[in-house]
């Protein structure tokens, strides 16, 4: 069931739209369904097969599908779950259950939780996305983040990002430079060519 949500962070819907909201709302029903504690499960309890349980994975798409969404009530939900359940050690179970075989283990650790908050982060927060024929990179700043900083490596070159609140509280357009030059801004985001290799391109967000 939570697979739904994959529309809304490939962003294949308008993040705004009634179907992307309808659809997080439907979802929700699943939180916490028959457990203590949070977490989504892969599937509504009444027609999972496994035992009743949450899943980081799953619980991470709808994290990146609400960020996507703009709903950063429902990201912080998922992340402050993930952080009880494993603290900081990012060690995260696939299913945090007990084992559908006994007395066999859990599901072991798997990477697939740290790839979605990767995502997460660079791809919903700091808005990196590098295209075919150009680097578009459109940052959003989640409720309790006033400042981001990054560095990421694409074609051989590095770019620096760094992204803070202006002053205003929204009634001010976002603005960009690069290398110290200002960029159009389009619907949040720049659209620029690829440094070339060895090169450093440095990016300012005032959002």
């Amino acid at each position: 069931d939570t697979i739904t949500v994959l529309p809304i962070l490939f962003e294949m819907i308008p993040p705004d739209s009634p179907l992307c909201s309808e659809t997080l709302r439907w979802v929700d029903r699943i939180w916490n369904q028959r457990w203590e504690g949070g977490g989504f499960p892969r599937y509504n309890v009444t027609g999972e097969d496994n035992p009743p349980a949450p899943w980081p994975l799953a619980s991470m798409l709808v994290a990146r599908a609400s960020a996507a969404a703009g709903e950063y009530d429902r990201v912080w939900r998922v992340l402050e779950w993930l952080d009880r359940v494993a603290g900081r050690s990012g060690s995260w179970f696939e299913r945090c259950a007990q084992s559908i075989t006994p007395p066999m283990p859990p599901v072991g650790v798997v990477g697939w939780t740290w790839y979605e908050i990767i995502n997460l982060c660079s791809h919903h927060v700091a808005g990196f996305r590098p295209d075919i024929d150009a680097l578009t990179v459109k940052p959003r700043l989640p409720d309790r983040i006033d400042t981001l900083t990054a560095v990421h490596a694409v074609r051989g070159a590095r770019v620096h990002l760094s992204v803070h609140r202006g002053s205003g509280k929204g009634s001010a357009a976002p603005s960009a430079t690069a290398n110290g030059k200002d960029v159009p801004v389009e619907q949040g985001a720049v659209r620029i060519p690829y440094p070339r290799r060895g090169s450093t391109l440095t990016l300012e967000f005032t959002l």
